[in-house]
């Protein structure tokens, strides 16, 4: 504005302080001009970027489909057809679901037969005729019954097959947390206790030890 009212030239020059005020009122700001950034190329530094960047993807991919999605429990429906039986109450289902054991005679004497429940067949499990109400044990690997007057185990397997105690009158039982002790209901016993089997003693010869008549018609074999 200085110079234009010092101008030579008497049409150019401005002549008033409100001749000023206008001129600076209608004038426009030269551009300013930004320096753009330098972009700095570096295509080392590019590929090392997108190859990390594919390493992360890849690894997250491999650990998605890896996953297993957690299986659905299998439904099953079965039919159980077992030989003539005068008691077909005398059954036990394993805890696992895995087999059922159950006392019929069939063309023989009473005894258990085992079925596993993926199978259409059962079979006879020896030496445990005269048998009668079955029970499994926790880990589903025993079973316990009453034959003779006494109490018995014998693994599925068939194998060892052991007299535990007397038990003239034995109607069922169930396996206690150990697998060395199990809950029988002692019927027409007015008043009955908790009994102890000892595991050493596997003759069947002795009778469980007393330890407290606390539960009536309950006794306990170990």
């Amino acid at each position: 504005m200085l110079l234009r009212r010092l101008q030579k030239d008497r049409s150019r020059r401005l002549k008033s302080a409100d001749a000023v005020r206008i001129e600076e009122a209608f004038s426009v700001p030269a551009a300013v001009t930004v320096p753009q950034a330098r972009v700095i190329q570096n295509p080392r530094l590019a590929w090392i970027v997108a190859a990390i960047t594919t390493l992360v993807f890849a690894s997250l991919a491999i650990v998605r489909f890896r996953e297993k999605p957690a299986a659905a429990s299998p439904e099953m429906r079965l039919e159980i057809n077992t030989p003539s039986t005068p008691a077909p109450l005398n059954f036990a289902l394993s805890p696992d679901g895995q087999h059922i054991v159950f006392a019929a005679s069939g063309d023989g004497p009473q005894r258990l037969w085992l079925r596993s429940l993926d199978q259409t067949y059962a079979h006879p499990l020896p030496e445990t005729e005269t048998s009668e109400y079955p029970f499994s044990s926790k880990d589903s690997r025993s079973i316990g019954f009453f034959a003779s007057g006494k109490l018995y185990r014998v693994d599925i397997s068939g194998s060892q097959l052991q007299a535990l105690a007397e038990a003239p009158q034995g109607r069922g039982g169930t396996w206690m947390l150990r697998a060395r002790s199990c809950l029988v209901p002692r019927l027409r016993v007015a008043s009955s206790a908790f009994h102890r089997w000892v595991e050493g003693n596997r003759n069947g010869s002795q009778r469980p030890t007393r330890l407290a008549h606390i539960f009536n018609r309950i006794a306990s074999y170990k």
